[in-house]
């Protein structure tokens, strides 16, 4: 297949809605994201049912539009797919959104989409959001945000829903759900992504990898220009990984095998949303640690053997300290303290400020 044109899809300059409709139908809400995000770009109804809808005109198909939009949103059932996609593909649009499952069609329509060089998002999906273009390709609700500096791909809707609503301050560059992948990998997205000047790292939800030589060609490309790749790959287990397959046909494949393949290019793999966010949060400031020791000043023994024994599961080292150092945190800390890397500098609480301030000038 020729090299697709995703900046058709991701930065369309306009946008076709196959199925809009009134406000709280799928089609509805598809036209109100667009609208709540300020998109700039030109927006055709297609909708055989109505003339107008929202003081403008409805056409009937796509055939009958004024001119090819960019990119077409199928908000339409598995019945209709072929037919649009084929109807887009006759009229030279080269991008499409599909939400539905296309459950036995989805051969045929990847047929379409390869044979004309479309890049498709979908099927069963949630469509992507472009917050830099303001352009939202999505029939569920969106929150408008300002645009950010992390890439979000994820396999799952919900965990698509649940981040681009974050309330923890965490803005996104894109948000994209490839869904099924039928023709538009979650490498094709990861490359598109990583030449955006914006992005300063990557978050992947991933439940499998459908194209294995594109993804690890991404991830070596991430490594090459330093952009951090934050994984969350669900189907660790074997029941978890039946349930992934259930779910949308993926099979996960051998955890032990994603391991080393993140080690290999330095992914950063966490094990829950909460361990995904805190890690997007540090990426997102764009300060890279200058060493892979750390130091650490703490107010709690207790605490701080809990933070040795963190570290040591999960391979983090602290930095060796000199004599120097060693002597200057002895004259600041109670004569009971030792001066080491982890320190806990509280002692008898007196003259505290002072004292953990000099044990933190370098």
């Amino acid at each position: 297949m020729t090299a697709q044109n995703l900046a058709a899809l991701l930065r369309a300059r306009s946008v076709a809605i196959v199925g809009i409709n009134q406000p709280g139908k799928f089609g509805g809400q598809v036209y109100a994201n667009l609208k709540a995000l300020g998109y700039p770009g030109a927006i055709f109804g297609v909708n055989p049912n109505y003339d107008t809808l929202y003081d403008q005109p409805c056409y009937p198909s796509l055939q009958a539009l004024p001119e090819s939009p960019e990119c077409a949103i199928l908000g339409v059932s598995n019945a209709r797919l072929t037919a649009v996609l084929q109807e887009a593909a006759d009229v030279v649009i080269p991008s499409a959104v599909i939400f539905a499952s296309a459950h036995s069609v989805q051969e045929g329509l990847a047929n379409i989409a390869h044979a004309h060089h479309m890049t498709v998002c979908g099927p069963n999906g949630m469509g992507f959001i472009a917050y830099g273009h303001r352009l939202a390709a999505s029939g569920y609700p969106v929150l408008p945000s300002p645009p950010g500096n992390i890439a979000l791909i994820t396999h799952s809707g919900s965990v698509f829903d649940a981040l681009t609503q974050n309330n923890r301050g965490l803005c996104f560059n894109y948000a994209i759900s490839p869904g099924n992948e039928m023709v538009t990998t979650m490498a094709d997205y990861m490359h598109f992504v990583m030449d955006d000047p914006t992005t300063r790292a990557v978050a992947l939800f991933l439940e499998t990898v459908r194209d294995p030589q594109g993804f690890i060609t991404a991830l070596a490309q991430a490594a090459e220009r330093d952009i951090p790749i934050v994984a969350l790959k669900v189907g660790r287990t074997r029941h978890a990984a039946r349930l992934a397959q259930a779910h949308s046909g993926a099979l996960a494949g051998e955890d032990a095998v994603f391991d080393a393949v993140f080690a290999r290019y330095g992914v950063r793999r966490v094990k829950s949303l909460d361990e995904m966010m805190d890690t997007l949060e540090l990426f997102a400031t764009g300060m890279r640690p200058p060493t892979r020791h750390v130091a650490a000043i703490f107010d709690s023994g207790g605490e701080r053997s809990m933070f040795v024994d963190m570290a040591e599961s999960d391979e983090v080292t602290f930095a060796p300290i000199g004599a120097p150092t060693r002597a200057r945190l002895a004259a600041a800390l109670d004569p009971s303290l030792e001066p080491v890397n982890p320190l806990d500098a509280w002692g008898t609480l007196n003259d505290f400020d002072r004292t953990y301030a000099e044990c933190l000038i370098r």
